[in-house]
């Protein structure tokens, strides 16, 4: 059982770590230009993070007075992943 348990530990230590080093292909530069596009307005935040097994840059874009728009970017080849309103 011990012998079990060390190996998932260490494939999931191994996981992690790789998520950390992986590096995008698109700068946060060219990812905001196509989160823009999408829903124009000011970015109120981004970061790079996993969702779905994607490397994505993540936008909380300000659409409106009351409207927050979050787009999902896909970091390696810039396709839209999700798109969500928060009103």
């Amino acid at each position: 059982m011990k012998r079990i348990l060390g190996c998932t530990l260490a494939v999931l230590l191994a996981t992690v770590a790789f998520a950390k080093t992986e590096k995008p292909k698109l700068t946060r530069a060219q990812a905001q230009k196509i989160a823009l596009a999408k829903a124009p307005g000011t970015v109120e935040s981004a970061e790079l993070e996993k969702e779905h097994g994607k490397l994505v840059w993540s936008f909380d874009i300000k659409t409106s007075r009351t409207d927050i728009t979050e787009v999902l970017v896909n970091a390696n080849d810039g396709s839209i992943v999700a798109v969500g309103v928060d009103g």
